[in-house]
């Protein structure tokens, strides 16, 4: 009799424990979409326009939010997501090119910025990539300096 009260807590045992991996390798139910990217000051913005390679080129968001592009002068690009200037260039541009085709993308995003102080090896201001964790700031700071008291 104990040997089969201990052969049924163990079997629990085992039950549960398989129960909580199935649990923990399942993904997360309704994941958000991350956040759309806003283009900001200082990003780099590489901008295609389908057979037109003229007016293909790297364009930087200067400090004011806007990029100056041919044709159409100034355009404010800050707190735009690529989409949206993507769309509002080929409005404009529909004056000067039959059905433009626009492609943004962000070549260089400079306007997320993270400072890193203490005793590193380069503390000072880094790109913040999508994503980056504590981790990952600190090895782009070159990790911690010799004397460092970790």
């Amino acid at each position: 009799m104990k040997s089969e009260s201990w052969k049924k807590g163990v079997m629990c045992l085992v039950m549960a424990v398989v129960g909580l991996c199935l649990t923990a390798a399942s993904a997360p139910a309704g994941e958000a979409e991350p956040e759309p990217y806003l283009i900001g000051p200082n990003d780099v913005l590489s901008i295609y326009v389908w057979k037109e390679p003229e007016l293909t080129r790297d364009v930087t968001v200067m400090s004011d939010g806007r990029i100056s592009y041919p044709l159409i002068g100034e355009i404010m690009a800050a707190g735009r997501t690529v989409t949206g200037l993507r769309e509002a260039m080929s409005k404009k541009l529909e004056k000067f090119v039959t059905a433009p085709e626009v492609t943004v993308i962000v070549a260089q995003s400079r306007s997320r910025v993270i400072y890193t102080i203490g005793k590193l090896n380069s503390p000072g201001p880094f790109a913040l990539a999508p994503r980056m964790t504590v981790l990952q700031a600190l090895s782009t700071a070159g990790g911690f300096a010799e004397w460092a008291d970790t």
